[in-house]
């Protein structure tokens, strides 16, 4: 089956980096199309580097098309078969030059490289990413509860032994994604009834959940996450009273628990804090667990009590000598090493380690490369 694509956006920075090294081919080839400028803008002044756009207007106006698609040889090897159609441009030249590059790509050995009549193809040796999972969050989960949840390739989370999980990182460290592929394995733990979602941000999160995966228990309000804070400490008031140990799983995810602490008065904020506290001390022989995102676990927003009482941690990417002590209660030192998007430390029950998130893909990736289509 083919796949194919062109540029209809230019990414920067960290972004852009990302897509070299995504273990999806079709952002692979978007960066291969960017860094060797098979597009035109409608000002031609634009110039791209590795990881930077400088100058000029980002739309694309016309991109070169490249389409691959993967099948076995009687070997069993996987063979990656990519080929970028010949339009008559003057970008034709530029593309001749360039495939060669796709080899260093995908760091894999050139099978073959050849030019037909309308259009460049090259054969790679391909070897399928072994550390990254990919995610789609739009594929539908059957309910098989294991009491735990992959987070990367050699972590899991036993919630039922370690009942929360703490999730920090400065914005455009992947950290929403990170969350994002947290709740979609969570629903194959739990009904979506036992599965109550705070995004206090009232951005992407509560987009995901309600217009896209059609979750009931939704809010963005900050005094409807308030009320559901409570709700779900009732929730554990009474399991306590049947001493049923056998109840499902419930998790409560808040995003951005910081902007509660804006939104919400004094007394408000005091009274949410307190059931968070008496969640978090107690929700394990509930069954009830917490998941909290935020950019900085400082005691402003984030009583002492309560961030200590996460036995999973988990840190996205180049974390300040404060944000890092604030997460993992310990001081970072020189072995701490430079992260990319997507990567950092997780801390379970006090043991840190590296940390290497799936590749977690959205609706709106698929939006916005509307223009793929299969053959």
């Amino acid at each position: 089956m083919w796949h194919k694509t062109r540029l209809k956006k230019l990414k920067k920075g960290l972004v852009l980096s990302a897509y070299k090294n995504s273990p999806l081919i079709r952002q692979r080839m978007k960066y291969f199309l960017q860094v060797n400028e098979l597009y035109k803008v409608e000002e031609q002044k634009l110039r791209v580097n590795d990881s930077n756009v400088v100058g000029g207007k980002s739309e694309v106006q016309y991109s070169s098309e490249i389409s691959w698609k993967k099948e076995k040889n009687e070997f069993g090897d996987v063979i990656l078969i990519i080929r970028i159609r010949k339009d008559g441009s003057n970008l034709e030249p530029r593309v001749e030059d360039s495939l060669g590059r796709l080899q260093a790509l995908f760091g894999a050995e050139m099978i073959s490289k050849i030019s037909m009549k309308n259009y460049f193809e090259i054969k790679l040796l391909y070897k399928e990413s072994d550390y990254r999972e990919e995610i789609d969050v739009m594929e539908e989960v059957k309910i098989d509860p294991k009491g735990s949840i992959q987070l990367d390739k050699y972590h899991t989370w036993e919630y039922r032994k370690y009942p929360n999980l703490l999730l920090a990182g400065n914005v455009g460290t992947g950290k929403s994604r990170v969350l994002y592929g947290i709740i979609h394995k969570l629903l194959a733990e739990t009904s979506e009834n036992n599965l109550y979602i705070c995004d206090g941000k009232n951005d992407e999160l509560y987009e995901l959940c309600k217009d896209y995966l059609n979750l009931s228990n939704v809010e963005s309000d900050a005094l409807a996450i308030g009320e559901t804070v409570k709700h779900v400490e009732q929730i554990m008031d009474k399991r306590y009273e049947k001493k049923d140990r056998n109840v499902s799983g419930l998790f409560l995810v808040i995003d951005e628990f910081a902007a509660l602490r804006i939104a919400l008065g004094k007394k408000e904020f005091t009274e949410v804090n307190d059931s968070l506290r008496r969640i978090i001390l107690m929700g394990r022989a509930a069954n009830i667990h917490i998941v909290m995102s935020l950019q900085r676990p400082e005691t402003s927003v984030l009583d002492g009590a309560i961030r200590d009482n996460y036995p999973v941690r988990i840190g996205l990417g180049n974390l300040k000598d404060e944000n890092f002590k604030m997460v993992f209660g310990i001081t970072k030192d020189d072995s701490i090493i430079h992260k990319e998007i997507g990567q950092g430390y997780i801390s379970i029950n006090d043991v840190l380690d590296s940390f290497e998130s799936p590749w977690v893909y959205l609706p709106w990736d698929k939006e916005e490369d509307a223009e793929e289509s299969e053959e």
